[in-house]
């Protein structure tokens, strides 16, 4: 029977302990999901001494896969030598990546630190009021002033020989010598609080892996619950016998613009070829009934998840997986390539139908919709060769949203939509789509217009100001080079009625009528978003109707409301 204690490390002692290797992540647990203010408020509650909630370890002699990076840092890759004990954090992988990263990261490491990893460059803000204001930041260009986070509790003297080598530097009995005694004594201050802080930890000892797991789930009510994919990647842990975390990120590799889904779409693929329901949690049953296929059933699905991401990308122009609108639909293609790797050309009219049409009604927000078993159901079927095809004569177009929000799942259908015209550039060459990847990324974009982009696709916004750049029909599909062309065909009065204006099929490729452009020319921004936001309306309606879709009579061209955004359930929530 598991026993369960209550313990406490230093924070130094948390320290050697991930570094030596016997505390470890497991190989299951997500990377980190954590936004900047959450790790800046984790630091923050420790300089006032507030709980920063509770780890929770599992303690055993066993051996099992994990992460040979905690946030930055990488720690050693072998475990202790049997019989030692060894921890593995079940909950709280989060908080002990920040912990870690921001306070025990090395000159090397923080001089290597890029991308995502510099979020772990914290300072103190040494003229902030001490526990008032904004005293922990990360600053892109720390000043005099910015004092690392990761000097605090370093062997030896690190931060008296910081604080004293900018200190030495003034004269004695000036205002700014007096100035660096405070900041001194306030890094002190900080200095003696943090020594004395607390990590407690629930430690579960003399307990199997499914046991440990189930006390996982029944304490964990975190503001980040517990996905099924982490609870199935729980179970299936082990090493040398089949993982599915590992499997899922070796799947997710192969199309590394795809990767921000996660393992969830590839769990209810899983399921559905085993012919179970996606949505079952009973993860003991799956994993008696079918451990020995599931390792040749992973790599059956890696393949079919490539050729699902490339197909998507054939039908309806989504590159990446944050234009694609909802994670069930490639869950679906997945299935389908599973089954019929070579799809017929009737299959894939068929694909694009559903595709247009469940991406323009919102069909799978907030679990409406279709039953997706029966869904999955239909794609299998039509893999078959079956003339069954997914029903959508339920579904209706929703209306064109007037804002823009990259984690609006119908946003994303307008941003497809806007590449099926097919939009041109100003010289009338194509749009390609990918700026960045198709050698545009020099070309600056001019600063008074906003960029906006989902993953590898930008979109730049007419103008300036929120109440402009946030609408929809603000957003233009062009390359750096022919936004600031427009811009100056668009703002500089000299050029107006001089300088030639796009070839009409350069307007028609991005839903502008002639009376906008003219709207445009003459300054009238509002006027032409007005006159474009109808054009894209009506346009959107004729695309619909050519995939099915119904259109209520009484139905608005433009939703002017603010809903709430329709995010995908199944993307995670940190990405939203």
């Amino acid at each position: 029977m598991a026993t369960i204690e209550s313990r406490s490390w230093s924070l130094n002692t948390l320290f050697s302990e991930v570094r030596g290797g016997r505390l470890r992540v497991p190989g299951f647990q997500r990377g980190l999901v954590w936004s900047r203010g959450q790790l800046l408020g984790l630091f923050d509650s420790i300089a006032r001494g507030y709980p920063i909630g509770t780890l929770l370890v599992w303690t055993t002699r066993e051996r099992y896969s994990s992460r040979v990076h905690v946030g930055p840092i990488k720690v050693s890759a072998a475990a202790p030598p049997e019989p030692t004990p060894v921890g593995y954090v079940l909950d709280g992988h989060q908080r002990v990546s920040a912990l870690i990263g921001a306070l025990h990261l090395t000159e090397v490491e923080a001089a290597a630190a890029q991308g995502s990893t510099r979020a772990f460059l914290v300072y103190v803000d040494l003229d902030a009021a001490p526990l008032g204001g904004r005293v922990f930041c990360t600053p892109r260009r720390p000043e005099a002033h910015h004092f690392p986070l990761r000097l605090l509790l370093r062997e030896g003297n690190a931060l008296t020989e910081w604080i004293d080598a900018r200190r030495d530097q003034t004269i004695a009995g000036s205002a700014e010598r007096k100035a660096w005694d405070r900041r001194r004594e306030i890094a002190y201050t900080l200095q003696r609080t943090f020594a004395v802080a607390r990590v407690h930890y629930l430690d579960i000892t003399d307990a199997p892996l499914e046991e440990a797991v189930q006390v996982f789930i029944r304490l964990n009510n975190t503001a980040t619950p517990v996905r099924a994919s982490e609870l199935f990647a729980a179970l299936s842990w082990r090493e040398g016998r089949f993982d599915f975390a590992a499997a899922a990120d070796a799947a997710l590799a192969r199309t590394p613009t795809f990767a921000t889904f996660g393992h969830t779409p590839l769990l209810r693929v899983l399921l559905a070829t085993l012919k179970i329901s996606i949505y079952t949690t009973d993860w003991p049953k799956v994993l008696a009934g079918n451990e020995p296929a599931l390792s040749d059933q992973m790599a059956a699905i890696s393949e079919a998840w490539s050729r699902a991401t490339e197909l998507i990308g054939e039908l309806i122009g989504a590159s990446n997986g944050k234009v694609v609108p909802y994670a069930l639909q490639l869950v679906a293609l997945t299935v389908f390539t599973h089954d019929a790797p070579k799809p017929t050309a009737a299959a894939k009219d068929e694909l694009t139908r559903w595709l247009w049409a469940t991406s323009l009604s919102g069909a799978y927000t907030g679990g409406g919709g279709q039953s997706f078993d029966e869904v999955v159901h239909a794609a299998r079927a039509l893999a078959a060769g079956r003339a069954v095809g997914v029903d959508n004569r339920h579904l209706v177009l929703s209306p064109l949203p007037q804002s823009f929000h990259p984690k609006s799942a119908r946003v994303r259908a307008f941003h497809l939509f806007l590449k099926s015209l097919k939009p041109l550039e100003l010289n009338g060459s194509p749009f390609h789509g990918d700026p960045l990847k198709d050698g545009m990324a020099g070309a600056r974009v001019p600063p008074s217009w906003t960029v906006a982009r989902l993953g590898e696709e930008q979109s730049a916004a007419i103008g300036s100001g929120p109440r402009v750049t946030n609408r929809l029909a603000a957003r233009l599909l062009l390359s750096p080079a022919s936004i600031r062309r427009l811009e100056e065909l668009t703002t500089q009065p000299m050029l107006r009625g001089v300088a030639p204006r796009p070839a009409p099929e350069v307007l028609a490729s991005h839903g502008i009528p002639p009376e906008a452009w003219e709207r445009l020319e003459a300054g009238a921004v509002a006027e032409f978003l007005d006159l474009r936001e109808r054009e894209l309306a009506r346009l959107e309606r004729e695309h619909a109707r050519r995939f099915g879709l119904d259109i209520a009579d009484d139905q608005p061209l433009i939703d002017d409301t603010e809903p709430e955004v329709d995010v995908d359930d199944e993307e995670p929530a940190e990405l939203r």
